[in-house]
Protein backbone atom coordinates (compact mmCIF):
# COMPACT_ATOMS: atom_id res chain seq x y z
CA UNK A 1 0.00 0.00 0.00
CA UNK A 2 1.54 3.22 -0.97
CA UNK A 3 1.37 6.15 1.91
CA UNK A 4 -0.65 9.06 1.57
CA UNK A 5 -1.38 12.65 2.69
CA UNK A 6 -4.81 14.39 3.33
CA UNK A 7 -3.78 17.74 2.10
CA UNK A 8 -7.30 19.62 2.08
CA UNK A 9 -10.21 18.95 3.09
CA UNK A 10 -13.08 19.15 0.48
CA UNK A 11 -16.33 18.21 1.68
CA UNK A 12 -17.44 18.43 5.21
CA UNK A 13 -20.57 17.52 7.02
CA UNK A 14 -21.88 17.19 10.57
CA UNK A 15 -23.77 15.45 11.99
CA UNK A 16 -25.25 16.84 15.40
CA UNK A 17 -27.39 14.01 16.24
CA UNK A 18 -24.42 11.52 16.78
CA UNK A 19 -21.86 13.59 17.67
CA UNK A 20 -19.12 13.42 15.04
CA UNK A 21 -17.33 15.36 12.16
CA UNK A 22 -17.12 13.63 9.02
CA UNK A 23 -14.75 15.04 6.45
CA UNK A 24 -13.56 13.25 3.11
CA UNK A 25 -10.55 14.62 0.69
CA UNK A 26 -11.37 14.36 -2.69
CA UNK A 27 -7.58 13.70 -3.43
CA UNK A 28 -7.25 10.44 -1.98
CA UNK A 29 -10.45 9.27 -1.75
CA UNK A 30 -10.28 8.57 2.00
CA UNK A 31 -12.29 9.66 5.07
CA UNK A 32 -11.31 10.92 8.24
CA UNK A 33 -13.73 11.27 11.52
CA UNK A 34 -13.53 12.68 14.41
CA UNK A 35 -15.83 11.59 17.11
CA UNK A 36 -16.45 13.87 20.01
CA UNK A 37 -15.12 17.46 20.68
CA UNK A 38 -12.04 19.02 22.03
CA UNK A 39 -9.30 17.04 23.29
CA UNK A 40 -11.65 14.08 23.81
CA UNK A 41 -12.07 13.89 20.43
CA UNK A 42 -11.16 10.75 18.50
CA UNK A 43 -10.51 10.49 14.92
CA UNK A 44 -10.49 7.00 12.46
CA UNK A 45 -9.14 7.12 9.47
CA UNK A 46 -11.18 5.14 7.25
CA UNK A 47 -10.46 4.26 3.25
CA UNK A 48 -13.46 4.39 0.96
CA UNK A 49 -14.35 0.54 0.58
CA UNK A 50 -16.36 1.10 -2.57
CA UNK A 51 -15.49 -1.20 -5.21
CA UNK A 52 -15.40 -4.63 -6.28
CA UNK A 53 -14.30 -7.70 -3.72
CA UNK A 54 -13.15 -11.01 -3.88
CA UNK A 55 -13.85 -13.07 -0.91
CA UNK A 56 -12.62 -16.41 0.08
CA UNK A 57 -16.41 -17.89 -0.03
CA UNK A 58 -15.47 -17.75 -3.98
CA UNK A 59 -18.10 -15.01 -4.27
CA UNK A 60 -17.54 -11.62 -5.85
CA UNK A 61 -19.07 -8.16 -3.71
CA UNK A 62 -19.80 -5.18 -5.22
CA UNK A 63 -19.90 -2.93 -2.29
CA UNK A 64 -20.78 0.78 -2.23
CA UNK A 65 -19.77 2.93 0.66
CA UNK A 66 -21.67 6.11 0.94
CA UNK A 67 -20.25 8.19 4.22
CA UNK A 68 -20.57 5.69 7.02
CA UNK A 69 -22.90 3.66 5.33
CA UNK A 70 -22.02 0.34 3.95
CA UNK A 71 -23.78 -1.86 1.18
CA UNK A 72 -23.23 -4.73 -0.63
CA UNK A 73 -24.19 -7.47 -3.37
CA UNK A 74 -22.44 -10.42 -3.15
CA UNK A 75 -22.88 -13.45 -5.49
CA UNK A 76 -21.00 -16.73 -6.55
CA UNK A 77 -18.89 -17.41 -9.28
CA UNK A 78 -21.50 -19.35 -11.26
CA UNK A 79 -23.07 -15.85 -11.51
CA UNK A 80 -25.19 -15.96 -8.53
CA UNK A 81 -26.58 -19.51 -8.56
CA UNK A 82 -24.91 -21.07 -6.00
CA UNK A 83 -25.79 -17.93 -3.38
CA UNK A 84 -26.34 -14.29 -4.27
CA UNK A 85 -26.58 -12.18 -1.22
CA UNK A 86 -26.99 -8.46 -0.07
CA UNK A 87 -26.00 -6.53 3.06
CA UNK A 88 -26.47 -3.63 4.91
CA UNK A 89 -24.35 -1.90 7.54
CA UNK A 90 -22.56 1.41 9.59
CA UNK A 91 -18.92 1.80 10.64
CA UNK A 92 -18.38 1.71 14.14
CA UNK A 93 -16.05 4.09 16.01
CA UNK A 94 -14.19 0.95 16.42
CA UNK A 95 -12.98 0.87 12.87
CA UNK A 96 -15.67 -2.19 12.80
CA UNK A 97 -18.47 -2.54 9.79
CA UNK A 98 -21.69 -3.72 12.06
CA UNK A 99 -25.26 -4.81 10.40
CA UNK A 100 -27.42 -7.35 8.10
CA UNK A 101 -27.00 -9.88 5.72
CA UNK A 102 -29.81 -11.44 3.29
CA UNK A 103 -29.72 -14.07 1.04
CA UNK A 104 -31.98 -13.04 -2.04
CA UNK A 105 -33.53 -15.63 -4.44
CA UNK A 106 -31.33 -15.32 -7.24
CA UNK A 107 -29.31 -17.87 -5.38
CA UNK A 108 -30.52 -21.59 -3.85
CA UNK A 109 -29.14 -20.75 -0.48
CA UNK A 110 -32.24 -18.66 1.59
CA UNK A 111 -30.79 -17.92 4.64
CA UNK A 112 -29.60 -14.31 6.77
CA UNK A 113 -28.15 -13.13 10.26
CA UNK A 114 -25.90 -10.36 11.73
CA UNK A 115 -22.45 -9.44 10.23
CA UNK A 116 -19.58 -7.55 12.09
CA UNK A 117 -16.39 -6.80 9.97
CA UNK A 118 -13.04 -5.77 10.70
CA UNK A 119 -11.37 -2.90 8.04
CA UNK A 120 -8.01 -4.19 7.20
CA UNK A 121 -7.22 -1.34 5.48
CA UNK A 122 -7.85 -0.08 1.75
CA UNK A 123 -7.86 -3.75 0.99
CA UNK A 124 -8.79 -5.73 3.09
CA UNK A 125 -11.75 -6.66 5.54
CA UNK A 126 -12.12 -9.98 8.01
CA UNK A 127 -15.12 -11.23 9.18
CA UNK A 128 -15.23 -11.03 13.47
CA UNK A 129 -18.47 -12.22 14.19
CA UNK A 130 -21.46 -13.61 11.81
CA UNK A 131 -24.94 -15.81 12.41
CA UNK A 132 -26.83 -17.11 10.09
CA UNK A 133 -24.71 -19.39 8.74
CA UNK A 134 -22.59 -17.12 6.35
CA UNK A 135 -19.41 -18.51 4.78
CA UNK A 136 -17.25 -15.73 3.75
CA UNK A 137 -14.19 -14.44 6.23
CA UNK A 138 -11.89 -12.74 4.03
CA UNK A 139 -12.51 -10.22 1.57
CA UNK A 140 -9.59 -8.37 -0.96
CA UNK A 141 -9.17 -5.73 -3.47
Amino acid sequence: MKPFTIKLVLIMYFFASSGFLFAQDDEVNDFRIEFGKGDSAQILMIHNLTGQWRCNDGGTYYIRQVDLEIWWYGRSANGGQGFSNVFHGFIQKSGRIEGRWADVPMGRMQNSGKLVLQIGGSRILNAVSNTGGFGGGEWTR
